[in-house]
């Protein structure tokens, strides 16, 4: 995932919610990230709040993160809804477990966009690689550099998430 369409996703959002006349009150963006676990994510992190604070004056971008846990990231977008966000941005931990959360808040009206994690519910937008491809462009080219001989051993990621899966 790029920079850019980290940046893009975080502009979208706040363009997404932008009304005619300006509010005295922020404009609540919820980023709910699937864990801290490793430098990719929290530079993801990092990034979209740099962004907001930079560039989105108008907007309160609320962090939440699901420490790797699904009842977490509800429990968290849940708490988003209450404290009145206008968009959901989110990662998710495990996308069968989150669905009918996502669904319950797309249903409230409210635009959900998924950051490098698609999920099988639809959403408004989602950011972030076409993993099929990327998955048969992977095994095309070990097919030609072994030329037809050999083993090949694959290790799966976590089953619960997109990338995992829609590479195998």
């Amino acid at each position: 995932l790029t920079k850019r369409a980290l940046l893009l996703s975080a502009g979208l959002a706040a363009a997404w919610v932008a009304m005619p006349a300006y509010s005295a009150d922020p404009i609540v963006i919820g980023f709910s990230q699937a864990s801290s676990n490793s430098a990719h994510r929290n530079t993801m992190t990092t990034r979209n709040q740099s962004y907001a604070a930079e560039n989105l004056k108008d907007v309160n971008l609320v962090v939440t993160n699901a420490e790797g846990k699904s009842a977490k990231q509800i429990s968290d977008v849940e708490s988003l809804m209450v404290q009145g966000m206008k968009v959901l941005m989110i990662s998710a931990q495990d996308g069968a477990a989150i669905a009918p959360t996502i669904k319950q808040v797309m249903a409230a009206g409210i635009p959900v966009i998924t950051l490098e994690r698609s999920l099988e519910t639809p959403v408004t937008l989602h950011v972030g690689p076409h993993n099929k491809p990327i998955g048969v462009l992977a095994g095309n080219w070990i097919k030609e550099k072994l030329g037809g001989k050999g083993n090949v051993v694959e290790i799966k990621g976590d089953p619960a998430v997109a990338p995992a899966v829609e590479r195998h």
